[in-house]
């Protein structure tokens, strides 16, 4: 870990000896001397690293590696505070103050060279301390700055020739599977009468994974009107976890009104919401996962709004025996056992071998593996697999880190060091010792700049989904993605990231939720057990804290805290070296709704963040309001500042001084009504990620209901966009009328664009003269228009070849024919109001298209037809409020790939496709809200569900 703390401080203060060099007049020399002094820390880190110096891993080496940790730390606040201090005092516009404020710094000068002077001579005493105990030279061996790009090659070329690890791996549970599926769905009848099922167990058991199983059971989606999984962990927040089960129980889709404000959450009582998921759910059969249910409390806060319905399931999962008896003492009760010798090495050798043929391995024609005989292999995996005592978690780490070593003499290496007393610590007091032991294996092979990643990801609440594009801004902003000085080819920092992200999943360490239909993770998350063992390291690294502020106490924090996150409504004070602050409250990437992200009854007062943070990098708040309703105007002065993160907030505008963040990276200001930005963004020449306000005119659709789409529309001023050259993302651009020059400047390198309000086709075609769109980068782009129909689709396929994910929300004339980028992945088309056949054959002629959207109108003929050959790669398709759609015929072999088929409101269309009832492809099947008629030929005996009284209209889920 030292090594990366090193490294990332070395490249730190390389960064800013360029980007604040006018700052840094009178010490840059100094600086320099400095930066040189830690790049030989890194070189002589790396070797030890490299070269397994286990005699210099004890005592004297961890002795030395925390003091270099400690004054790499010290370099950073003393250059990152003198900066601080010159900058505060240099934005006066009169050039006499400017000249007398640089005489005032003469002392600053003297101080800061007194600093530098002091890091200096002690790493010289540290390095002849080690010297004296038998260690290298390491001054003789020069800065050699190509090696820790070396070494990440050397090191991350074996994870990309590995298969994607995204499914579990499952072993030994099909009985089990089987019977508890059973008994929720009441076929073994021996169980009806239990309302609870609970699965009960040690940590890292596989409690989860078999509750899952379970959830997802193709006969439990059939059986089921309604499945909600919410996970309640050891913190818990009442009205958030009623506000997650209001929302995933599709409860919001039947809401009467139709207005945000009549929605809105925070004018509801969490009576109120226990009462609309009571109302829900008692006319429905339902199953309920409460995973990771740690108290009884937890139970006794959401009881109330889970009706006693028969043939309704509660599954509980739990390391406390006396939670499910709570609950239900007739509840049925299920202990996962610990897998068998042989079941063990069948899970180890899945992950370990990569589901390799045997014998490509044992012909040396595996690339992964030198030439030698298989069994040698089998031989150590069985020694060392049996060591985890059949614990699942256990031998997936072990694997994970096993499936990285190349030869037979590595696994002997790993062998010798790997001892395990998992197996005599079953049930006892040392079990949680003996998998932390199992986990610091794991996390102590990891290359060095995979340590400060992987810590970094205990800042996120446990068992919540983490929206990985976010963790990898979030790591960026912090000089934690350590990439090589001269990036391959169009290789960028996020491409680094990315493949950081990677490398952990391959070796098992985080989880992947959900991957888009490109291949990237778009959620991850950790074990809690895992993210235990990760906050626990992190601390004593002094790399993060986590603190809960009971009774709203002001929480103390360690003074060498590098990064707090906070559930709380009290921020810590005087934390002048945080380099991250957060504050995620009951944050999860799997809500769609960012207005249901969670509750918003914490308050924080933000007026002294400027002075007791005033070296934070990385400031990302999540539900929280502010005491009074702003962000400080001081904020500008935090010019460290790399990452501002403002999401589901009661802070309505931002103030003009964060113009002054000119060093920022990413702005994600988002998910409150009214909210204004100033016309300064421009001034931020380091932007990469900027995500702005959604705006009513092109998100009307969403489950909260219609909305007025002229509201809050002077709310936002013409914002000057054109310097912005390093933008990738542009994400909620809201177009005025005077905008023509900032729509041609956008920046080249744009990858994700969004832009609404487009009032006229002139406004449109200079979209499409901007550089970003020619550049050939973007794959992301939604477009939102009004008050015209659209006849430029040809621009297009003129322009977008490249382009991977299209969503567009307005009106499209058909005069001519439809033009959309041949190699298109995901298209969305809502209001669109197309009438023509010939249009619907243009989308299906989309050969690359993985998933189709037709939402809100944007069909308006009363027959859809997908002819024979009709999208071929097509795996998901939604048909929502197709009001005027009466008839869908599918021919034989259109779609012949589809697994996830959803429809939604379309009151007129009464017959099911035949086609569709003999596919043997479809997994997912979701229709809300359509005519019994509808839905006759799904007929199963008790699958049509969500009759509702008054209506003629039902819903059902089915898995195939």
């Amino acid at each position: 870990m030292a090594e990366a703390v090193v490294i990332s401080a070395a490249k730190w203060i390389a960064t800013l000896l360029i980007e604040e060099a006018k700052f840094l007049c009178g010490v840059e020399g100094q600086v320099h001397s400095l930066k040189k002094e830690l790049k030989c820390m890194q070189q002589y880190l790396l070797d030890m690293e490299e070269n397994q110096l286990e005699e210099q891993r004890d005592g004297q080496r961890a002795l030395f590696t925390e003091t270099i940790r400690d004054l790499a730390f010290r370099a950073e606040d003393v250059i990152d505070t003198y900066i601080f201090r010159i900058a505060s005092g240099y934005n006066n516009e009169n050039a006499m103050k400017k000249f007398a404020c640089c005489l005032s710094n003469t002392p600053h000068i003297h101080q800061v060279g007194d600093e530098i002077e002091a890091i200096e001579k002690e790493i010289e005493k540290a390095v002849q301390r080690l010297n004296r105990y038998g260690a290298v030279n390491i001054h003789a061996r020069g800065e050699a700055s190509s090696s820790s790009n070396q070494y990440r090659r050397q090191h991350s070329v074996m994870v990309q020739s590995y298969p994607h690890i995204e499914d579990e791996f499952v072993v030994g549970l099909d009985s089990d599977i089987q019977n508890l599926v059973g008994v929720v769905t009441g076929k073994q009848g021996n169980h009806d009468g239990a309302w609870v099922v609970s699965i009960v167990g040690l940590g890292g058991i596989g409690k989860t994974t078999l509750a899952s199983k379970i959830y997802n059971h193709r006969d439990a989606i059939n059986h089921f009107d309604c499945r909600v999984w919410v996970s309640i962990s050891q913190q818990w927040n009442k009205r958030d976890v009623l506000l997650k089960i209001l929302e995933k129980t599709g409860a919001t889709r039947v809401q009467e009104s139709n207005s945000m404000e009549n929605w809105s959450e925070e004018r509801w009582s969490d009576e109120d919401i226990i009462l609309k998921i009571y109302q829900f759910l008692k006319e429905r059969r339902y199953l309920v996962v409460l995973d990771d249910t740690w108290r009884k409390e937890a139970w006794d806060d959401i009881s109330h709004a889970l009706p006693h319905s028969k043939g309704s399931k509660i599954i509980i999962t739990s390391r406390n025996q006396d939670v499910p008896p709570y609950v239900d003492e007739n509840c049925f009760t299920h202990e996962p056992r610990f897998l068998t010798e042989e079941e063990g090495w069948k899970l180890f050798s899945k992950i370990a071998l990569a589901g390799r043929n045997v014998d490509t391995v044992a012909a040396g024609n595996d690339p992964r593996f030198e030439e030698g005989d298989i069994t040698k292999f089998e031989e150590l995996g069985r020694e060392m697999t049996e060591k985890c005592g059949g614990l699942p978690l256990a031998i997936v780490a072990l694997a994970g880190v096993l499936r990285t070593k190349r030869g037979v003499d590595d696994w002997k290496r790993f062998n010798k060091k790997f001892t395990s007393n998992l197996m005599k610590a079953k049930g006892s007091s040392n079990y949680l010792i003996s998998i932390n032991e199992m986990l610091s294996l794991s996390y102590n092979d990891l290359p060095y700049y995979l340590k400060p990643c992987f810590l970094y990801l205990g800042l996120f609440p446990e068992d919540s989904d983490i929206q990985t594009g976010m963790l990898i801004r979030m790591l960026i902003a912090e000089g934690l993605v350590i990439e090589d000085d001269q990036l391959q080819g169009e290789e960028v920092l996020e491409q680094v990231a990315e493949q950081f992200l990677e490398e952990l999943i391959c070796r098992c360490m985080v989880q992947v939720v959900r991957r888009s239909y490109a291949g990237k993770v778009k959620a991850c998350k950790l074990h809690d057990l895992v993210r235990d063992f990760c906050i626990t390291k992190a601390k004593e690294q002094h790399f993060l804290q986590i603190f809960s502020c009971i009774n709203s106490r002001t929480p103390s924090i360690p003074a060498h805290s590098r990064r707090v996150s906070i559930d709380g409504s009290s921020l810590p004070v005087q934390c002048s070296h945080l380099r991250t602050l957060v504050r995620f409250g009951q944050y999860d990437a799997s809500i769609k709704n960012i207005y249901l992200l969670g509750s918003h009854d914490i308050t924080l007062n933000l007026k002294s963040v400027h002075k007791d943070f005033n070296l934070l990098r990385v400031l990302n708040l999540w539900c929280i309001n502010s005491s009074d309703g702003s962000l400080p105007e001081q904020i500008g002065n935090l010019i460290h500042l790399r990452y501002l993160g403002l999401v589901s907030t009661n802070i309505r505008q931002l103030p003009e001084s964060v113009g002054n963040l000119r060093n920022l990276l990413t702005l994600e200001y988002r998910g409150s009504l009214g909210e204004r930005v100033p016309n300064v963004l421009w001034k931020m020449e380091n932007l990469r990620h900027l995500y702005l306000p959604d705006y009513p005119i092109y998100s009307q659709n969403t489950v909260l209901g219609k909305m007025d789409p002229l509201r809050h529309m002077h709310s936002r001023n013409t914002l000057k966009l054109d310097t912005l050259k390093k933008l990738q993302t542009l994400w909620g651009l809201y177009v005025e009328e005077n905008m023509t020059r900032e729509l041609k400047g956008l920046s080249p390198n744009l990858e994700k664009l969004k832009i609404g309000n487009i009032s006229n086709e002139d406004q449109f075609r200079e979209v499409f003269l901007s550089p970003s769109i020619r550049s050939g980068r973007l794959c992301k782009l939604c477009l939102g228009w009004y008050g015209f129909k659209l006849s430029g689709l040809v621009l297009f396929r003129n322009h977008c070849q490249h382009l991977q994910k299209l969503y567009l929300r307005g009106k499209i004339n058909e005069c001519s024919p439809l033009c959309f980028p041949p190699n298109l992945i995901v298209l969305r088309l809502t209001f669109s109001g197309l009438m023509l056949e010939d249009s619907i054959e243009a989308i299906c002629q989309l050969h690359c298209l993985k998933a189709l959207a037709l939402t809100t109108l944007s069909y308006m003929g009363t027959k859809l037809v997908f002819k024979t050959n009709a999208f071929p790669r097509l795996e998901e398709l939604c048909l929502i409020e197709l009001m005027p759609l009466e008839e869908w015929v599918v021919e034989e072999g259109a779609m012949p790939r589809l697994k996830k088929l959803r429809i939604d409101d379309c009151g007129h269309l009464t017959r099911f496709p035949e086609a569709l009832l003999s596919t043997t492809t479809l997994q997912e099947l979701d229709i809300h809200d359509m005519p019994i008629t509808f839905c006759e030929p799904l007929k199963a005996g008790e699958t049509i569900a969500n009759l509702k009284p008054g209506r003629d209209f039902v819903s059902i889920q089915r898995r195939f």
